[in-house]
């Protein structure tokens, strides 16, 4: 089965414009979840008081970290994420280069096999996570959204 674009989704790119900036440091003390770690990973982005503005998969990138998200609030994370730069060397905006396809995974007889792969796209070169993190991301994956749907919320950019 040929893989799928989703353009429901799109691609942040986060890079350091200065060989001192560290984008993985600056998206550190912003995000929900550890990314200077193993990813992808997912994450969001809070307001002060706790509550939701965005969730994303956090991505390795060649000269820092791409954000897979909604593509109907990416323009907004872009904007929120730019308030939190400061003078901060780091150029965020959307990558109209990227894709993320999804393909149907045969897998190999676990748990959450035929449930699908993500991948991000690049001219044609695809990338995915190791399977053992796709399994865990899939699983809260769809924990999460079994638990919004069962409070009627919206997907994400809830506030």
């Amino acid at each position: 089965m040929p893989a799928e674009r989703l353009f429901s989704r799109a691609v942040i790119r986060l890079s350091a414009d200065s060989v001192d900036e560290d984008v993985a440091a600056f998206l550190q003390g912003l995000v929900t979840n550890d990314v200077t770690g193993l990813l992808p990973v997912w994450s969001g982005l809070l307001t002060p008081q706790g509550k939701v503005l965005f969730d994303f998969l956090v991505w390795p990138g060649a000269d820092g970290r791409l954000l897979d998200c909604e593509a109907r609030v990416a323009d907004d994370l872009v904007r929120r994420l730019s308030l939190y730069r400061l003078r901060r060397k780091i150029a965020i905006a959307r990558d109209e280069s990227l894709g993320i396809y999804w393909q149907a995974d045969l897998g190999d007889g676990g748990a959450l096999s035929g449930i699908g792969s993500v991948k991000l796209v690049r001219n044609g070169l695809m990338s995915s996570p190791p399977r053992r993190v796709y399994r865990a991301y899939t699983a809260n994956w769809l924990g999460l959204h079994c638990r919004r749907m069962s409070m009627k919320m919206p997907s994400t950019h809830c506030s």
